[in-house]
Parts: C-alpha cells; sequence; structure tokens
C-alpha cells in the first residue's frame, strides 16, 4: 500500500528522488507551511500555485494542486508563500481525506514538515500519516530533545519508522557501531567492513 511518511528536508529531497529514479511514483509534499522549500528546489513556481492550501481549504482539486517536478515518476504538492496563514486551518481530518484521494495516484507520498519541537503544525501532520523519520544533527541536537520528540510523537500515536543522524564526521564517529545487527548485516552484504 502507499505510504505517507514526515521526513526532514534533505534526507527527504535525497528519498524522493532514489524512490522516483527506481521506478515508484513519489508526491512530494511541502508541508512547511511556514519555511516552504519543495517547490523552490525544483524551480516550480509557487506564489500562484494552489499547492496544499488550496487542497486545504477545498479551493482546489488534488488534479489542480499537483506539479510536476521535471524527474520521471516524481511530483510536487508546494506549499505556496501565502501558506503561513493556513496554520490555524490545519486538521487532521482535512489531512485524511485528501490523502485518501491521493494515495491510490502514488506509492509513495513524502511531506516536508516543520521541525517537531517548534512547531504545532508537524504535531497535526503526524498524526495523519503512517509514519514519521526523526531527523537529529550530530553535535547540534542533544539527547533530551530526541527523547521529548520520540515522547511526543507517541503520545500522537503515530509510528517513527526510523531515525537519521545528519552531519556526523566519520573520524569522529565510528558509523559501523551505530548500525543495528540488520543494519551491519546490509552493509556486509554491500561490501562494507565495519570495527566487528
Amino acid at each position: 500500500p502507499p505510504r505517507s511518511t514526515l521526513f526532514p528536508y534533505t534526507t527527504l529531497f535525497r528519498s524522493a528522488l532514489v524512490l522516483a529514479q527506481a521506478g515508484k511514483k513519489v508526491l512530494l509534499v511541502d508541508a512547511d507551511l511556514e519555511n516552504p522549500k519543495v517547490g523552490g528546489l525544483f524551480g516550480v513556481e509557487t506564489s500562484a500555485a494552489p499547492g496544499l492550501s488550496g487542497l486545504l481549504t477545498g479551493r482546489s482539486s488534488l488534479k489542480e494542486a499537483v506539479k510536476a517536478s521535471g524527474v520521471a515518476n516524481l511530483s510536487l504538492l508546494p506549499a505556496p508563500s501565502d501558506s503561513a496563514d493556513l496554520t490555524g486551518l490545519l486538521s487532521p481530518g482535512a489531512l485524511k481525506k485528501w490523502l485518501e484521494e491521493a494515495k491510490p495516484k502514488f506509492d509513495f507520498i513524502l511531506f516536508d514538515g516543520p521541525p517537531l519541537l517548534i512547531s504545532p503544525d508537524s504535531g497535526v501532520f503526524a498524526t495523519a500519516l503512517d509514519g514519521v523519520v526523526l531527523l537529529a544533527r550530530f553535535g547540534g541536537t542533544r539527547r533530551p530533545e530526541i527523547l521529548k520528540a520520540v515522547k511526543q510523537i507517541q503520545t500522537a500515536h503515530v509510528s517513527i519508522w526510523g531515525t537519521v543522524l545528519n552531519g556526523a564526521v566519520r573520524e569522529k564517529v565510528p558509523w559501523w557501531d551505530l548500525l543495528d545487527p540488520w543494519g551491519q548485516k546490509l552493509a556486509r552484504k554491500l561490501g562494507f567492513r565495519g570495527s566487528k
């Protein structure tokens, strides 16, 4: 079944490209209403596009709101520049309604969301999705912040699909030791060798 998940920005972008290049139909949703980035990455004009706000307010259909990215199998649902005004209108019900319409058309629906501990929008988006992937920055995100984010997600009864550690320097972090046994097994199959 199609999956919808909340990803951090760069990780999301790369994941969407890999999935699209593998032949999967991907919808990349710009759900960071205060700092939209997805349209700009692909050179898509978003000021006049209905995008996510048009869907959530009922001003446009999914077909009208989704834009071509220029990459085969990858479609975009941008957040227009006026979308910051939409934050008060967000509801899991409205999100779930259009997600049910979109899921049969795409293999994966990936959301670029705002930081979980800073924006209440992330919590609203997360409750409407199948799961979330947490982003932690090495040397920047502290353990108490990660634990608070995990607790917030668990309280909302949302599945955590994984965590991405960005900004780690290979010399300072023994990457092999960060992998669970399954990850180490996969790394061996791909030809990597670690400390164990």
